[in-house]
């Protein structure tokens, strides 16, 4: 079993969504990761929000990769772009359009 120490926190969040989206990101890139701390945020109210932060883990060959992978998910995150088939906004987050499901990239 390979030590905690070879498994670096590349994210952190409260957001079990967020997380979600971030460790399936990473696992499409083939980068294996564990979560540590999401059972506690069911418990949110009953003890204190610091106590629910969920950790995103890596093995530590693949930080660098996943970490620049994290930043481009944030990056997007804060960005949008419009549809060009329905002028639908959509999050920068999103490959296709969540309204006619037009695919940008088969353009």
């Amino acid at each position: 079993m390979q030590e905690l120490d070879e498994w670096p926190c590349v994210y952190t969040d409260y957001n079990s969504i967020t997380i979600h989206c971030i460790k399936g990101l990473l696992t499409q890139q083939g980068i294996e990761t564990k979560l540590i701390g999401e059972a506690l945020s069911g418990a949110s109210g009953e003890i204190p929000i610091t106590e629910t932060e969920i950790k995103l883990l890596v093995f530590h060959t693949k930080f660098t990769q996943a970490k620049d992978l994290v930043h481009k998910f944030e990056t997007n995150a804060e960005s949008s772009w419009f549809c060009r088939q329905c002028d639908e906004e959509n999050s920068g987050t999103f490959e296709i359009c969540w309204q006619c499901g037009h695919d940008p990239a088969t353009e």
